[in-house]
Order: structure tokens, then C-alpha cells, then sequence
């Protein structure tokens, strides 16, 4: 049966991204935060979650092909429609180099692909660490071993194509999930996880898509402490929205985004990169919109264009797939 609490994560830390992708301050208290454990957050819930050969009864190939259909394709074509949005822009501007120039970075995945790197790195964990997890209880620490190589390599000699590195580097958020369902934690531990995630936030940088761990050791054991933070608040949300009609309210929005966070996040891909909303309010209507009115703007269409495809296109698209 299916959890609400960890889709209600899901959707706060959807929300926070969104927030987060604002541009706000960076030296800032609320971008501290939300950096802290956000994104580690959906790793962890992800490895949670992971599961074996044995317990799918699959093998690799069947679940390589499952996970690509699930993560690779919707990255792609949201990629080719955010191409096509660019081609039809450079005709205008008569700027056909720009198309060129916007395949190379989302092509490449990995320091121009933001938000949707996240499925390509989700892909790269579940493929690599399903026959890591043969190893039990050394699981966790090859999975530390191999981020811990992966973070020095890319500060160090390059970075690599397709989110590689930068995956690795998240691959011990991925492990940890998969560690605390499997063999929990003691208490001793959770208590230092809370201790380290202040010192996570106030001075260090976590932020896993440009591999920055500050102190990698401090800034792991505190990101698992806000999302552990974060586990409890939405429990306690969870359970508040059973005694009341807002809090009912709240509770089945940040459920429903976090089901649908793929999708949300496919869509706020294709706004960041082509900002069309505010294109065509400028463009066609010549209405100019300042900072924060725009971006609220942009968030809501990306919600509302997210609810839309789920709830009148998706459907077709699974009938017509069967």
C-alpha cells in the first residue's frame, strides 16, 4: 500500500525546488535550506524504495528497459520539444546557431541540464546499485567508497557526459535509503545527523548537481538529518489534514505533486529553459512583468499545464500505447 507521508515529501521538496530555481539569494537563509537536503531527499526516498532482482523477478535487461521508459524517455522528449520551442525562435531571430548551441548542453547532461539531470542521474543509481546491493551490508560503504572517488575526480581531473560523475556523487543519498529500510539506524546516529544538519546549512554548500559536498562527511550526515526532519513534519501534516479541511486540502495537493513529480518536473525543465510564458506575454501582448509576478506565473503554469497533461492527456496516451 502506498504511503502518503513519503509522497507528501515528495511534493514539499517539489514545491522547495521550485522555489529554490527563483533565483533567490544564494547567500540567503531560505536557499541554505533548501539546499541542505532537498535534493539528496528525493535520492534517498528513491533508494527507499529500490528494489533487487530477486524481489522483481526481472532481470537486468527487463529492468534496464523498464527504468529507461520511466526516466530516459520522458527526458528526451522533453529535450526534443524544448529544441523544437528553440528552432522556431531562432527562425525568428534568424539565429539558427542557437539551436546548435541548446542541443550541446541539454545533449551532454550535465552542467546545462538543470532540473531534469536528476533522471538521468536516477537512472545511472538504480542501474549501477541493483547488483551492488548483492553485498548486503557492504553495500553502503562501496556506495560511499565509489561517491567519495567520484567527488574527488570531478574536482580534480573532469567532469564526465550523461550526469555520470554527478550521479555517483549521489549515489551514497541513493544507498542510504535503500540501508535504513533494509537494516534502520541506530539512535545515536539520527541524533548526529540532526547535530550536522545545522552546520550543513549555516556553513557549508551542498548543492549535488555542481558535486559540491563542502565537508563531505558532515554535509551527508546532515542532509540526512533535514530529510529526516522533513519526514516527521509531513507525518505530523499528514496527520493534522485527517482533522481538518484545509489541512485535508494541503495534504492531497502535496500528495498529488508528489506523484506526479516526473511530470512536474519534465514541464519545469522545458519553462526554465524557454521561459515561454513570459516570452509570449512580452512578445505578443508587450506586457513586461517584474521579477516576482513572472516567476509566479511561470510556477503556476507549470503546475497547471502538470495537471492538465495528467488529467486529460496521459490517459489518451495509455490508451493508445495498450
Amino acid at each position: 500500500m502506498r504511503n502518503p507521508i513519503f509522497d507528501i515529501m515528495k511534493g514539499l521538496a517539489l514545491l522547495l525546488m521550485l522555489i529554490g530555481h527563483m533565483a533567490i539569494p544564494e547567500d540567503g537563509l531560505l536557499y541554505e535550506l533548501i539546499y541542505s537536503f532537498h535534493m539528496p531527499l528525493f535520492f534517498i526516498l528513491a533508494g527507499y524504495f529500490a528494489k533487487s532482482y530477486d524481489e522483481t523477478g526481472l532481470t537486468f535487461a527487463q529492468l534496464f528497459k523498464k527504468d529507461c521508459s520511466r526516466l530516459l524517455v520522458p527526458y528526451i522528449v522533453t529535450a526534443l520539444l524544448i529544441l523544437l520551442f528553440t528552432a522556431l525562435r531562432a527562425l525568428l531571430k534568424h539565429d539558427i546557431a542557437i539551436v546548435w548551441d541548446r542541443f550541446c548542453r541539454i545533449g551532454y547532461v550535465t552542467y546545462d541540464a538543470i532540473p531534469c539531470w536528476f533522471l538521468i542521474a536516477l537512472l545511472w543509481n538504480r542501474t549501477i546499485f541493483r547488483p551492488i546491493m548483492t553485498l548486503k551490508r557492504w553495500a553502503l560503504p562501496v556506495a560511499i567508497i565509489m561517491s567519495g572517488l567520484s567527488i574527488l575526480i570531478v574536482h580534480h581531473v573532469a567532469q564526465m557526459p550523461f550526469c555520470f560523475l554527478t550521479a555517483m556523487g549521489a549515489m551514497v543519498f541513493y544507498a542510504i535509503g535503500w540501508w535504513y529500510k533494509h537494516y534502520g539506524a541506530p539512535k545515536w546516529l539520527i541524533v548526529l545527523c540532526f547535530l550536522c544538519w545545522p552546520y550543513t546549512i549555516f556553513c557549508s554548500r551542498l548543492d549535488l548537481y555542481f558535486v559540491r559536498y563542502g565537508i563531505y562527511p558532515i554535509t551527508v550526515l546532515g542532509a540526512c538529518g533535514g530529510t529526516y526532519a522533513v519526514y516527521w513534519l509531513c507525518k505530523y501534516l499528514y496527520e493534522w489534514a485527517q482533522q481538518t479541511r484545509i489541512g485535508n486540502l494541503v495534504s492531497k495537493i502535496f500528495i498529488w505533486m508528489g506523484v506526479n513529480s516526473l511530470v512536474i518536473l519534465c514541464f519545469h525543465f522545458f519553462d526554465i529553459y524557454c521561459c515561454w510564458i513570459t516570452m509570449i506575454l512580452k512578445g505578443m501582448f508587450n506586457i513586461e512583468l517584474s521579477y516576482w509576478p513572472a516567476q509566479l506565473i511561470r510556477d503556476g503554469s507549470v503546475l497547471l499545464f502538470s495537471w492538465l497533461y495528467v488529467t486529460y492527456v496521459r490517459p489518451h496516451i495509455i490508451r493508445i500505447l495498450k
